[in-house]
């Protein structure tokens, strides 16, 4: 009986210690205002169907984010 209820509790302590959802990281949802970046590392601009696309990498505080600005002509 103690060897059942020991087993249990091991399986018990596994299942809690291997929940997905303390492992799964969280995604941070900040968004680096306009007039606060830093620095643009890479601009790239395409014309495509009449319509100008700017692609602009940005980095602040260790932060790195990807902005697609679309202007159709």
């Amino acid at each position: 009986m103690k060897k059942i209820l020991l087993l249990t509790t091991l399986f018990a302590t596994l299942f809690t210690a291997c929940s997905e959802e303390e492992n799964t990281p969280e995604i941070p949802e900040y968004i680096i205002p306009e007039n606060d970046i830093n620095s643009v590392k890479e601009r790239i601009s395409l014309e495509d169907n009449q319509e100008l696309v700017t692609y602009s990498i940005i980095s602040k505080d260790s932060i790195w984010g990807l902005s697609k600005d679309i202007t159709i002509n």
